[in-house]
């Protein structure tokens, strides 16, 4: 049972580092110029999360996909905005897991007062739940 216990405590701290790097990691390239820098931010974010960390990628992840597409504000600049790095906040939503940080996926993307654009992304990240 100690050795289970121990098992566990070096589990949770590897997970905890791992968050800890990945965060650090976005907040240092999600507003690159780069789009591919972009792309690995929220793709490493995605990738680190967890049960403990879901909600706080939920915010930082949707924050992430709003200023892509606000790259292409009045929709003139559609080249603007970067498919790589769509697809990617779109797959690291999808890894999100924990009940209410998926309940705030769907309900915001039922609000009809966030842009369609926005909507059907998180529609498309809700699919990995069977929530459509």
């Amino acid at each position: 049972m100690l050795a289970a216990a121990l098992a566990l405590a070096v589990a949770l701290a590897q997970d905890a580092k791992k968050w800890a790097e990945a965060s650090a990691y976005f907040q240092k390239f999600a507003a690159s110029k780069d789009a591919g820098d972009r792309a690995a931010a929220a793709k490493t974010l995605g990738d680190a999360t967890g049960e403990k960390t879901d909600k706080i990628a939920w915010q930082l992840l949707t924050a992430h996909l709003r200023q892509e597409l606000e790259r292409d504000k009045d929709g003139r600049a559609e080249e603007k905005v970067s498919g790589l790095v769509l697809d990617a906040c779109i797959e690291a939503l999808k890894k999100i897991a924990q009940k209410d940080a998926v309940d705030m996926i769907a309900k915001t993307a039922k609000n009809p007062g966030e842009s369609a654009r926005f909507r059907a992304h998180l529609a498309w990240a809700l699919t990995a739940h069977g929530e459509i």
